[in-house]
């Protein structure tokens, strides 16, 4: 995501893969009833982000959700001109968020799609107001994973995803503070 926002592009999400299936009631991995094959791959991208909260947060003149992201699939669409799909130049990512460490990209404006071979923590490279920021305001895009057979009675049996999970310390959409390795844990 913070690439493609300084470059001014969109991002098409890479195919995501889910080990179980999503659900609004207590199930083993799949629907109940479904013929779900696990992992589910390709996975639908509202598997994971909250789409709809995305589409309430950002920012409306840049396009909103529209601007931000594509699924993995929009580039195999059909209706997608030959010319976008066409003119796709394959590279290596930036090493960092810098002026210029992106400034070969930027050079590539007339490109229309840019195809990065791997993809580094690009998030560790920012300062600690730049990495605030974005924890602030991406914190809230990820989904919900519903549900496993609660511990007890009254527990929850969901558990929110976290784009942080691996930011030692961090606090998360439920201003719970994580000052240890993120684990897996029901509710909020």
């Amino acid at each position: 995501f913070l690439l493609a926002e300084r470059l001014g592009r969109l991002l098409v999400l890479p195919k995501l893969v889910c080990g179980l299936d999503r659900f609004w009631a207590p199930h083993n991995g799949t629907i109940p009833g479904s013929d779900t094959t696990l992992p589910i791959d390709p996975c639908p991208a509202d598997h994971v982000l909250d789409l709809e909260r995305m589409a309430g947060l950002l920012p409306k003149e840049k396009g909103g959700l529209e601007g931000v992201l594509r699924e993995y699939s929009f580039l195999e669409h059909p209706m997608l001109p030959a010319a976008v799909r066409t003119d796709v130049k394959q590279l290596a990512p930036p090493a960092s968020l810098g002026d210029a460490a992106l400034r070969p990209l930027l050079e590539l404006k007339a490109t229309r799609v840019l195809n990065l071979t791997h993809m580094p923590d690009l998030y560790a490279t920012l300062s600690a107001d730049e990495a605030d920021a974005a924890q602030r305001r991406m914190k809230e895009w990820t989904s919900i994973w519903c549900c496993s057979l609660p511990l007890t009675k009254k527990a929850a049996g969901h558990v929110w995803y976290d784009f942080f999970w691996d930011v030692v310390p961090h606090t998360d959409r439920h201003k719970k503070l994580w000052p240890a390795p993120w684990k897996v844990t029901f509710g909020p």
